[in-house]
């Protein structure tokens, strides 16, 4: 595989490719990806991965936002009109197996100081930010993260979320340095048909994934089989993590973010079976404290160098050196428990209101998959909470029987005044956009109150 790396590396090259060139990447989930994305790396080039869910506008904002004038699409691309110069990623990478088996790290040769990728945030909740990593940055989250998770020569982890999401990307690095095997699932199967005939000894899923799979008695049998599978992503129903236990899954959940390269902490099954809703201890090459008003704050090896403007680069520490993640938590020892984030707490009639604590009491009723909840204007409360739920297949939305249940978890003020069925617009695999289903809930109360 290096000598595939090395030939890309040198097509970049002759193409007037050269070091801290910003190159982006849209394509789905390929090998071929993968090899541009190392060779990129031979020459010093930074990667910029593009979200294909984006429209052609916030595309080509995006790249205008970090001067970015070159991008790779892949052979399937439909998108017209992208301003950045376009290349194809076959006419520079030789298509090949659905496999990949990594070059071996020390023989890349790889510079630890360069900077590597710029990832744009997901923005569940606000607009995307270009984080900016180096080389150095996804070693240490690698290497912290497989004295977690061992995964090495001989095994296969699913490529399951995309390499957009800094959650697909940095499977990449923990391949190289372990020489794993990744596995690209074709892109006309489900995820059930992947796990049921990938052979896979490793896999990662959001948790409405994972709460899927776990309704095929097949998959279970599957899931059985595999080392680890690593759930983050969002919230936890504790229920799920509960099923999984007794389903004797072997189920690592975790706590990340793009600003910290991946995970930042990974509660493994038997730390599980004692704090449910945990999501882990801290990796090597992390810190994290709790300030004082129960903000995570976390700084290490694994902390990028800052969001990109332009050719700005902006990074906000405390006087310790810590990075203000805005999400809430707590320790409890020595396992970090999260409850919400600052930005998304609203105040509904003098309360304070954090609607992760409603999303997992929801969450964790029988037959829902997914919950999202989101505040609506009041003219009594100032603001007041609505939910959109997912139900399991063919179950339908009971909103009177949610609410009962939700009576007996939660104080009055934190019941969804309404339950929505959840929406068919396109969301993203990894985390939904809450300001889409903010504007939603809108647009649905007002028709309501037309009608």
């Amino acid at each position: 595989m290096l000598s595939q790396i090395d030939k890309t590396a040198e097509k970049l090259r002759k193409a007037g490719i050269s070091a801290k060139d910003r190159i982006a990447v849209l394509s789905e989930n390929t090998p071929e990806y993968a090899v541009l994305v190392l060779a990129c790396w031979k020459i010093d080039a930074v990667v910029v991965p593009i979200s294909t869910r984006y429209p052609v506008s916030k595309i080509n904002a995006s790249l205008d936002s970090i001067r970015c004038q070159k991008i790779f699409v892949s052979s399937d691309n439909t998108k017209p009109a992208l301003k950045a110069h376009s290349c194809r990623i076959d006419d520079f990478v030789r298509p090949g197996k659905t496999e990949f088996l990594f070059a071996d790290f020390d023989r890349m040769n790889l510079n630890l100081n360069a900077h590597a990728s710029i990832i744009f945030t997901s923005a569940s909740s606000g607009s995307p930010k270009a984080v900016l990593h180096t080389i150095a940055n996804h070693y240490y989250s690698a290497l912290g993260a497989g004295r977690n998770i061992s995964f090495s020569k001989g095994d296969r982890w699913l490529m399951s979320l995309p390499i957009y999401h800094i959650s697909g990307f940095s499977l990449l690095m923990r391949a190289l340095l372990n020489q794993g095997t990744i596995v690209f699932p074709d892109p006309r199967d489900s995820l059930k048909e992947s796990v049921l005939n990938c052979r896979l000894t490793h896999l990662s899923v959001v948790p409405a994934q994972l709460s899927q799979l776990l309704n095929d008695f097949a998959c279970v049998d599957a899931l059985r089989k595999l080392k680890a599978i690593l759930v983050g992503g969002s919230s936890i129903p504790s229920a799920l993590i509960e099923e999984s236990i007794a389903q004797e899954l072997a189920v690592y959940t975790t706590y990340g973010s793009t600003e910290m390269a991946s995970q930042i902490t990974t509660a493994k099954p038997k730390d599980l079976k004692k704090f449910k809703n945990s999501c882990g201890r801290i990796l090597d090459f992390r810190k994290l404290k709790i300030s004082p008003d129960g903000e995570i704050i976390v700084k290490g090896r694994t902390l990028f160098q800052g969001y990109v403007t332009g050719d700005e680069l902006e990074l906000k520490l405390d006087e310790h050196g810590y990075f203000h993640t805005g999400d809430i938590g707590y320790m409890d020892n020595g396992n970090l428990f999260v409850t919400g984030r600052k930005d998304l707490m609203f105040i509904s009639g003098g309360e304070n209101i954090f609607p992760e604590e409603i999303e997992t009491a929801i969450e964790n009723i029988e037959y829902v998959e997914q919950a999202i909840v989101v505040p609506v204007d009041s003219k009594t409360f100032g603001q007041s909470p609505v939910a959109f739920v997912k139900m399991q297949a063919a179950k339908p939305l009971d909103a009177d029987f949610i609410k009962s249940r939700l009576r007996k978890n939660l104080e009055g003020f934190k019941i969804p005044i309404t339950f929505f069925a959840w929406p068919k617009f396109k969301e993203s695999s990894v985390k939904p956009s809450r300001k889409a289903f903010l504007d939603y809930a809108a647009q649905l109360i007002i028709s309501s109150k037309n009608a």
